[in-house]
């Protein structure tokens, strides 16, 4: 800094770009949730709950994969938007659909299906 008075406006202009992608990021995470309800005919809460069947926890799995492989999400942040699961929780998300992606054609298509609709 030059020795001039932090003003609200200096602060703002400092952080825009934090902000933007901040919101940004987080509208994606969010349009994944909901695109991944929508095709697996979930809530976005059970999304982010406990629940430990597979209706759901597939569908979760499936969501924490994108946001962390297509865009390259923090796990840690992936977690806390999943109900605040830990970043392990969110690594063996992304491993477990990257094997089952080798033999599993319908869900290879499924994904590509839901990332061409991610803007």
């Amino acid at each position: 800094m030059n020795g001039s008075d932090i003003t609200l406006d200096l602060a703002v202009d400092a952080l825009k770009d934090f902000f933007t992608k901040s919101i940004i990021s987080k509208n994606k995470v969010e349009q994944v949730q909901q695109l991944i309800a929508n095709n697996y005919n979930i809530s976005i809460d059970d999304l982010k709950s406990k629940k430990r069947v597979s209706s759901i926890a597939v569908p979760r799995q499936v969501a924490m994969y994108i946001c962390r492989v297509i865009l390259n999400e923090p796990l840690a942040k992936i977690g806390l938007e999943f109900g605040g699961k830990d970043h392990t929780t969110v690594m063996h998300s992304v491993e477990k659909i990257t094997n089952e992606l080798k033999n599993n054609n319908e869900l290879k298509n499924l994904i590509d299906q839901i990332v061409s609709q991610i803007k």
